[in-house]
């Protein structure tokens, strides 16, 4: 017996049908009793008047294995029917054995199985069913349908639906093998039955096309119709919940009803054999729930207990002795194959404990050197995930699997984006700030070299240039797109601010240098006018220096406004215009004042007496005298080399 995947990718595991709710319809039965016009007549559309498909009449077989449609029914918009079209069992045609493993496969697959029969239900179809029922469950884990119905075809009493069963079961209480196979259906299954007229030669007659005709096989049509109606109800609270692996499920049914179920025999034999393979079945399920919560600490002491209650289980059965010696070799062997199992699971939990406990330490390491790093550029050089796996695999006796390689990875790879995260925020103003200064150089340069300030195009063109030197250093860093975004836009943010105080400042400074040439040339102007103002000027200033040899400081002051008083006579005879009139004014004010508080400056330590108070002055010798007239001499040297350089130097 062979499971065709490449049919099954074909049909139920299309990739078209994936998000699709499945349900599977299977029918079995004698040959030559339409099974296969029944499926055609459930899969076609509700307005179609016409059946074509796969049936023929007369005498040959029509199926060969188990067919499955090609194009489900759409139960509804997210649900799927496909229907199991099987071969006929318990026939002259078909060998015995291959009649069990095809029954037993239908009922692996089924959400709903449907037993065609003709006329009646009989002693012989109920053993049959068992014998198939029976042998199905010998695979562990058997997952059979819960729904059973039986389809009576030529039915004698079409009406009798709902009491046929319970007269089934009064006709089998005679006998004792009967009652106890339609009690174990009954409990196994939900069974339902339909009771069809028999149909017109029209039908019966029919290969591979047929009309429906209402007016002759109405009934007919009508019981087909509650029947669908019935498996529709049905599928709809119960789809099927397909194997995670349908093609693997396959291929081990098919292996199992081939190879390890009991061999076929006698009627008797066969249940003596699926009986005997119930009761290690059920004994096996008894040990696997038993070691549920066995662990590896406690193995040792409870093992030879764990054994001992299973084969009490196993006497339970009451299986005859040469079938219980049989039957415990068999549970004994699948035992020891668990348990090696189990051994072998526990061998791995233990290394994979060991290696996330050398994971967990070697994290932590690497959180630590990783967390000491403040640059973003050391941090990228000396942090490779690479690098990182490489070294920890050096650390353990074994290669580290794959599995386990790509979830260090993850975790090296969340602890550098971690850190990269704090040091891209920490580090961004300190980024922004030093090309802010680059930027400021950049205008200062300009500055200076042209002597202007910058116009809007070379400030544009600075702007654009700093900025693609950031995104530059932003990407070796490995700032995001949307990152760089958002910090250009800070960035200009900021620049809009340094520039303004920048182009202030640099404004500022031409116009006090403006206001200072504009002066130097008003000087200019007023000491170019044939030398008159100039000299006029030193005169008066040496005249009043003549006079200040007095240091008495009210002497001082009369000297001070008496020299005023004769440059402005002098400027007044001259009739200079006003604006030098003012200047002068103003330079020979301030430059006697200047005079006045170096000259008291110096000789504090002879300052005059008010004019209130009569003290006699002290004696002075000749050699003070002397140092006292060096000392002026050198005071109005200074005084003169000053004047001459404010006034008389461009």
């Amino acid at each position: 017996m062979v499971f065709h995947e490449d049919v099954a990718r074909k049909t139920i595991l299309n990739e078209k049908f994936s998000n699709f709710k499945k349900s599977i319809v299977s029918i079995m039965g004698p040959s030559r009793m339409g099974k296969s016009f029944f499926l055609l007549y459930l899969n076609k559309e509700a307005e179609s008047e016409e059946i074509r498909g796969a049936f023929q009449s007369g005498h040959s077989r029509c199926t060969a294995g188990i067919l499955i449609s090609t194009q489900p029914y759409q139960l509804a918009n997210d649900q799927l029917i496909f229907f199991l079209d099987t071969q006929g069992t318990f026939d002259l045609e078909t060998d015995r054995k291959v009649s069990v493993w095809i029954a037993s496969f239908s009922l692996h697959f089924s959400d709903i199985q449907i037993v065609n029969l003709r006329g009646n239900i009989g002693g012989n179809d109920l053993q049959d069913l068992y014998t198939f029922v029976q042998f199905a469950m010998t695979y562990p884990g058997a997952r059979l349908p819960k729904q059973l119905i039986f389809l009576i075809r030529d039915a004698p009493q079409i009406d009798q639906d709902n009491i046929f069963l319970e007269n089934l079961q009064m006709q089998c209480s005679n006998s004792v093998e009967l009652k106890e196979i339609m009690d174990f259906l009954r409990k196994k299954f939900e069974i339902s039955v339909f009771c069809l007229p028999t149909v017109s030669e029209n039908i019966r007659k029919a290969s591979g096309f047929v009309v429906m005709e209402d007016s002759v096989d109405s009934a007919f049509y009508q019981k087909m119709n509650v029947v669908k109606e019935s498996i529709g109800s049905v599928c709809k609270n119960n789809y099927n919940k397909l194997p995670e692996d349908l093609i693997d499920f396959g291929h081990k049914i098919c292996a199992h009803i081939t190879t390890v179920a009991p061999q076929l025999g006698s009627t008797v034999e066969i249940i003596k054999q699926v009986s005997k393979a119930k009761a290690v079945n059920k004994s096996f399920d008894f040990f696997l729930n038993l070691i549920k919560t066995l662990k590896a600490e406690n193995f040792a002491d409870r093992e030879i207990k764990i054994e001992n209650e299973t084969i009490n289980h196993l006497l339970s059965f009451n299986l005859k002795p040469e079938d219980l010696e049989e039957a415990k070799a068999t549970l004994m062997q699948r035992m020891n194959e668990k348990l090696e199992e189990l051994k072998a699971q526990w061998m791995r939990d233990l290394d994979e404990k060991e290696e996330k406990e050398a994971i967990s330490d070697f994290l932590r390491k690497e959180r630590t050197r990783i967390n000491k790093i403040h640059e973003i550029k050391e941090l990228l050089e000396n942090c490779s995930i690479e690098s990182a796996v490489k070294e920890f695999s050096k650390t353990l006796s074994k290669e580290l699997t794959r599995e386990a390689k790509q979830e260090l990875s993850q975790k090296v790879t969340n602890m550098v984006m971690d850190r990269l995260s704090y040091l891209k925020a920490s580090n961004l103003p300190k980024i922004l700030d030093d090309y802010r200064v680059i930027h400021g150089d950049k205008l200062e340069n300009h500055f200076i070299r042209f002597d202007k300030v910058p116009d809007s195009h070379v400030l544009e063109g600075i702007k654009l240039e700093t900025e693609d030197e950031l995104k530059a250093e932003l990407r070796s860093l490995q700032f995001k797109i949307d990152e760089e975004a958002i910090i250009l836009q800070r960035f200009e943010e900021k620049l809009q601010t340094s520039t303004s105080t920048f182009l202030q400042h640099k404004q500022t400074i031409l116009d006090q240098r403006n206001n200072f040439e504009k002066l130097k040339r008003q000087q200019v102007e007023v000491f170019d006018n044939g030398g008159e103002e100039s000299r006029a000027f030193d005169a008066a200033e040496r005249e009043f220096l003549a006079q200040s040899s007095c240091f008495d400081r009210a002497i001082l002051m009369k000297e001070k406004s008496r020299s005023r008083l004769v440059f402005a006579e002098y400027l007044q005879s001259q009739e200079p215009v006003n604006e030098q009139r003012e200047f002068y004014s103003k330079s020979l004010a301030a430059k006697i004042e200047a005079l006045i508080a170096q000259h008291l400056a110096r000789n504090t330590s002879t300052s005059p007496v008010p004019s209130n108070q009569q003290e006699t002055q002290p004696k002075v010798r000749k050699s003070s005298i002397r140092k006292r007239i060096r000392g002026k001499r050198r005071i109005w040297k200074r005084i003169r080399r000053f004047l001459l350089g404010c006034f008389c130097c461009r």
